[in-house]
């Protein structure tokens, strides 16, 4: 009789409030050791993404670096507001995707905490009942300390089929884009991330020595998934 050997597939969920890079590290580790296939959610609390920051763009550069680095199998994110929004995002895309195994971060909290609220390691034990659940120790990485300065008011003119260039002067506002840039510390020259203010999808621009391009990778693809 013939054996047909199912190939396990690891779900790496990195919860956004508290993202750490080591999670995503040891996830692909865990996946690798088991010969397993592995995908990444970022998961984000937030009611409506135009109240998103720098902070989320870098937490979902950082999955898109270990995205191509690891060669992740896919790379998914999603927003919520309730329990029963996560519950019903998280999953869809177990059973879209055959999951059978989650790595996430081990619950940092007390005790009395876990008593009175519930933890979310016994909260995903109910959702997803036929998936194992594996929790390793990290250590959150402090947004704070990224690459980027401060951010700074400015605008994108419109010089080519898919060039702009990143002023900070208004000029003529109908035919420029609004947004805020994030440069990249340690560059003589305006080098970083742009985000657009008045675009529903917040259009996020790479930004090199004043020259921008529509970054290849935006978030409204995720949401898409």
């Amino acid at each position: 009789m013939n054996v047909i050997s199912v190939r396990e597939h690891v779900l790496i969920l990195i919860d956004f409030d508290t993202y750490s890079i080591d999670l995503i590290k040891k996830g692909v580790n865990l996946a690798k050791q088991m010969n397993s296939k592995y995908s990444v959610l970022l998961i984000a609390n937030k009611g409506n993404k135009l109240e998103l920051d720098l902070d989320f763009y870098y937490v979902l550069s950082e999955c898109k670096k270990a995205f191509n680095t690891y060669e992740v199998e896919d790379l998914f994110v999603r927003f919520f507001q309730t329990d029963n929004d996560f519950v019903h995002e998280l999953t869809k895309i177990c059973m879209i995707l055959d999951i059978s195994q989650i790595v996430l971060a081990k619950d940092v909290m007390s005790r009395w905490e876990e008593i009175i609220h519930g933890s979310k390691s016994n909260f995903l034990l109910r959702t997803v009942p036929s998936v194992d659940l594996h929790f390793v120790t990290v250590e959150k990485t402090e947004l704070e300390n990224t690459e980027y300065d401060t951010a700074v008011h400015g605008y994108l003119f419109k010089t080519s089929h898919k060039e702009y260039a990143l002023t900070f002067s208004e000029g003529n506002k109908k035919n420029s884009i609004e947004g805020i840039f994030f440069k990249q510390i340690a560059t003589d020259l305006n080098t970083g991330i742009f985000v657009s203010l008045d675009d529903q999808d917040l259009t996020h621009y790479e930004v090199v020595d004043n020259k921008a391009y529509k970054s290849c990778y935006q978030l409204k693809d995720y949401l898409s998934s």
